[in-house]
């Protein structure tokens, strides 16, 4: 199903995939361009599922091939460049699916383009052209209470968030870990691995087995988060420093642009003031 909202700007629902589209050409909403991206869907999809097994294994098991689609291509090697051993390239799927229909708008001559596939984010910006990216302190809330600018300069081109109650399942317990990249596909790859490690032991938190929820999932033997009570400020805190211990290693490496994570209340960023504060 395709819905316009307004010039410029979609919302899709294919499957599994649920995303809005924003396109301009110097300001002015190019409605065209953007179903022409909503279009590209049903071929991705297409081009992933014969694959769908393979990328629920672990990154070292599976053998890169010149002959498989650009999607799966792109997915190994987020995984890959993040470098956590447990990880499937289906951790870079939301990312990457948005990430192909970005670039495919931006090679037809836009200006601007915005692609949220459930809050993995493709940005395209041309010289000039700036958007802004709101951050709310939970997964679930909708009022941000900090921003990030981004221009061509800022080199940002992906934004992916993490969490608990969240669409896919985490290991840790932020309320939320936004991630900032030049690669959407590793921006979803790191927001997952920098929410799994938002955590410590607690009495107020409850996991179980990821098959127990979903028996297909690519999780399998792995504890997952399903219920978070009230946590001390203790806690918060060291859960905290435990995720910004991971952003802040991306980030050395040249992974990730930056990192906010907020857990209940609390939040730490890397680098330092990367995000401002929204004025009520």
């Amino acid at each position: 199903m395709l819905q316009i909202v307004s010039e410029g700007r979609v919302l899709v629902s294919f499957g599994p995939v649920e995303l809005s589209i924003i396109v301009e050409i110097d300001g002015k909403g190019i409605t065209d361009l953007a179903v022409l991206g909503a279009k590209k869907i049903p071929t991705i999809l297409k081009d992933l599922a014969p694959y769908q097994q393979m990328l629920k294994q672990c990154y070292p098991l599976i053998e890169m091939k010149e002959n498989y689609p650009d999607i799966v291509k792109k997915m190994i090697r987020s995984v890959e460049k993040i470098g956590d051993l447990t990880f499937t390239p289906m951790a870079a799927v939301a990312g990457t699916v948005a990430g192909i229909i970005a670039d495919l708008i931006y090679q037809e001559g836009a200006t601007k383009v915005i692609v949220n596939n459930g809050g993995d984010i493709a940005i395209r910006l041309r010289p000039g052209e700036r958007t802004k990216v709101g951050l709310s302190p939970s997964i679930d809330s909708q009022h941000p209470s900090h921003y990030v600018s981004v221009t061509k300069d800022s080199k940002i081109s992906g934004v992916a968030s993490s969490g608990f109650g969240g669409r896919s399942f985490t290991k840790g317990f932020a309320s939320v870990a936004t991630v900032f990249s030049d690669d959407i596909g590793i921006a979803d790859v790191a927001a997952t691995l920098i929410a799994n490690h938002t955590f410590c032991q607690t009495s107020k938190i409850k996991q179980v087995f990821a098959e127990e929820i979903y028996p297909a999932t690519d999780l399998v033997g792995e504890k997952i988060t399903i219920e978070v009570g009230e946590l001390s400020f203790e806690t918060k805190k060291l859960a905290l420093k435990n995720g910004l211990c991971i952003a802040e290693k991306l980030f050395n490496q040249g992974l990730i642009l930056g990192a906010v994570v907020f857990v209940q209340g609390v939040y730490g960023m890397i680098p330092k003031k990367f995000a401002s504060t929204l004025q009520n």
